[in-house]
């Protein structure tokens, strides 16, 4: 949170991936700040905008999603004064999901999605601006 705010970023995307002790599990999980959370407040619209383009742009590849989900208890999101989501990518507790995460033109569709989910977030940052 601190490099992002000192880099005045217009948005921090940190990439992870879940697991969980339940091999079945699959798809990517967006986590943003609370629209409550006593600190993220003023993030919340801008990070909330952009975890909803990443979203559409994950699943216009095929990508599953399994929700966006605000979280108040973390202090990547409590510390930040830039707008920020997590892309939790996908399950490594899933083996055939595993697989995938580790295979570079996967790696190359997930990154297209942020890239392009980025591109239309500054789009619209840009006109709001105008």
């Amino acid at each position: 949170a601190q490099v992002a705010n000192q880099a005045k970023a217009n948005m921090t995307i940190r990439l992870h991936c879940d697991s969980i002790n339940n091999g079945g599990k699959s798809g990517a999980v967006l986590l943003g700040p609370s629209k409550t959370g006593k600190y993220t407040a003023g993030i919340y619209p801008a990070s909330q905008a952009y975890a909803q383009l990443l979203k559409k742009a994950l699943q216009e590849n095929g990508v599953r999603v399994n929700g966006i989900f605000e979280r108040s208890d973390m202090t990547g999101f409590n510390w930040s004064t830039v707008p920020v989501v997590i892309f939790e990518m996908g399950f490594m507790s899933n083996w055939n999901e595993d697989r995938m995460l580790a295979d570079k033109a996967y790696q190359t569709k997930l990154m297209k999605a942020v890239v392009s989910a980025i591109e239309a977030y500054e789009q619209g940052t840009s006109s709001a601006n105008r």
